[in-house]
């Protein structure tokens, strides 16, 4: 299993015990808003890996550059939109949504040094 795939599966499973655990704690309308905010940001960092490394294998190393700020700069623009559209669409209980945002995107960054290859 790739680092991609188990940090993709960690955040996943993250976010559905946040989920779970909100919902016990308040009630459904704080679920589904937590597991909205932990879920883009799973959708959004499987994006970006996508888009990253998805590609052929031998290329110049400013390609490399090139495709990681292109794949960033769409991953924010995907984040923004998907958190636009949940603003307007539906009612959703802010700190649940944030919470789970944040917690889910801290995960990535503490795990991954611990994740091998």
């Amino acid at each position: 299993m790739t680092v991609v795939t188990k940090l993709s599966l960690m955040q996943l499973v993250f976010t559905l015990l946040f989920t779970a655990l909100v919902g016990l704690a308040w009630d459904l309308s704080y679920a589904i808003s937590a597991f909205l905010g932990g879920i883009i940001c799973v959708i959004a960092n499987l994006f970006f890996a996508g888009k990253l490394f998805l590609s052929k294998r031998y290329v110049r190393p400013e390609q490399i550059l090139q495709k990681f700020y292109r794949s960033e700069v769409l991953k924010l623009l995907f984040t923004f939109t998907m958190f636009i559209l949940v603003f307007v669409l539906i009612d959703i209980k802010f700190a649940a949504f944030i919470l789970a945002y944040s917690f889910t995107t801290l995960l990535n960054l503490l795990c991954l040094p611990f994740l091998k290859d």
